[in-house]
């Protein structure tokens, strides 16, 4: 939702909360463009072309059916995540043989990290950020929160003793290694899945995503992010846009023979004579095609009902049908939208070569029919930063800017910046303050999180105020 209002297509969101970070690849359809999918007993070639392609194919997340929860398997469509233990409140140790680990124990919400005054004595990771000066003791929350530089300072202490390491030291390698942790998640969710970071967009929430987005995404070779306006709760609005939705599926377990689906096949090509086994390979591929079409129009209608009975006008519907396909002989499936026998087929060759770097010549099987009926997403304007809750820094110009908020920034810890040896305090801007460009090494607050800009990277708002960062040459 915030990837479209930015123009950003093709994401790879981490999601860094408290205990745990949340991966998962957004990168439009699986295959090829949003109009690529067209209607039930319709051709692409006959979809109308002045029809607006459906946001819904445009801005897809993978779904997966073999999902877990715990240890524990779950069949049902759920979104393709990957998830481990980082978070902000993951605590560092010392193990036996002297090496410096983190998570994925957490401290929790409770007592929380030594920082929040709460009881907590463990060092963690949003102990070693404020350690380094990339959060402001007095801007947590706004202000409405303030965080124990001291205990945090006491806590990562003990690692850095135990290391023999400086105090700021210890701190960065606890987020070196955190960093580290995530950046591995981050590759399940696109490198094996086929896809090349470089070309995507890290998008970056929850409380302590933006504090790392940038090392993140140099990890990964990439050069943009996104840090979306209030990003520490950007799940609470996703489930405000979130549309109502019923899925459906079906077994079906047909085996489409090479021959049909043959690209030497064409009934009206001069090579080949129309005779009466070209006439009857062209009759059975309609037949199979009317078949799955019926039984895609009865789980369809399932779900129209289930979301009429909300209140949903058929209108505000839309559609998806899926295939889980596999090549004969296999025990797992990859979900292909559905576009005729002939399509369908041909992308999920294209898939698994994309995943698995080779293609078989086998026969393939639809194994499960599915559909997914929506409602059509919520519309939300997003409303000023609200950054204005804090103290407005007013800056007349980007020179300006940045002399303002260093002076703010007095009271922050003074940090090692990532390529610098000496100490010193980082500029500070509230969301509101980013009118112009600005160059890291910077923090940029607001009430529910702060986002870290690294030395070499630019920061931006843009129109729906979410931060857009870019990586830029440093001379």
């Amino acid at each position: 939702y915030v990837g479209a209002a930015a123009g950003c297509h093709r994401l790879l969101s981490f999601d860094m909360g408290g205990t745990s970070t949340d991966v998962a690849l957004l990168d439009g359809p699986i295959i090829g463009e949003a109009d690529r999918t067209p209607r039930f007993g319709q051709s692409r070639t006959e979809k109308n072309s002045n029809e607006a392609p459906d946001a819904e194919f445009q801005f897809e997340f993978q779904l997966t059916t073999e999902g877990r929860i715990g240890p524990y398997p779950v069949g049902v469509p759920m979104v393709d995540m990957h998830t481990i233990g980082a978070g902000g409140g993951s605590i560092a140790r010392v193990d036996a043989g002297g090496l410096l680990q983190v998570g994925p124990e957490s401290a929790g919400a409770d007592p929380g990290p030594a920082c929040y005054g709460r009881g907590g004595t463990a060092p963690t990771v949003t102990d070693a950020n404020l350690v380094l000066g990339r959060l402001r003791s007095d801007a947590f929350l706004g202000g409405d929160m303030a965080l124990d530089e001291a205990a945090a300072r006491e806590a990562v202490q003990r690692i850095a003793t135990s290391l023999g390491l400086e105090l700021e030291a210890a701190a960065q390698g606890i987020i070196d290694i955190a960093n580290e942790h995530m950046a591995r998640a981050l590759r399940v969710m696109s490198v094996q899945r086929g896809v090349d970071p470089k070309v995507l967009t890290l998008v970056s929430f929850g409380g302590a995503g933006g504090l790392h987005v940038c090392a993140l995404a140099e990890a990964l070779g990439m050069s943009k992010a996104l840090v979306p306006i209030h990003a520490g709760v950007l799940s609470a609005l996703g489930m405000l846009v979130a549309p109502r939705a019923r899925f459906h599926s079906l077994t079906f377990n047909q085996l489409v023979p090479d021959e049909l689906v043959d690209n030497d096949f064409d009934a009206g090509s001069e090579s080949k004579v129309a005779d009466d086994a070209t006439v009857s390979k062209q009759s059975m591929l309609n037949t199979m095609q009317q078949k799955l079409e019926q039984e895609f129009e009865v789980l369809a209608t399932r779900g129209r009902q289930a979301l009429r009975e909300e209140g949903v006008s058929v209108d505000a519907m839309q559609l998806r049908a899926s295939v889980d396909c596999r090549y004969r002989g296999q025990s797992y499936t990859i979900n292909i939208p559905w576009q005729g026998i002939t399509e369908t087929v041909a992308l999920y060759h294209e898939r698994h070569a994309k995943l698995y770097g080779h293609r078989l010549q086998q026969a393939v099987e639809l194994v499960t029919l599915r559909t997914k009926v929506q409602s059509k997403a919520s519309i939300v304007k997003f409303h000023a930063s609200d950054g204005a809750t804090q103290t407005p820094l007013s800056p007349a110009s980007k020179t300006n800017a940045k002399t303002n908020a260093k002076t703010n920034a007095t009271t922050n810890t003074p940090s090692k910046t990532d390529e610098q040896d000496v100490d010193t305090a980082l500029p500070v801007f509230t969301r509101d303050d980013v009118k112009e460009n600005i160059d890291g090494p910077a923090l940029v607050t607001e009430k529910v999180s702060t986002t870290y800009l690294a030395s070499g990277w630019r920061c931006e708002q843009d129109r729906s105020g979410s931060l857009f960062l870019s990586k830029i040459s440093v001379l």
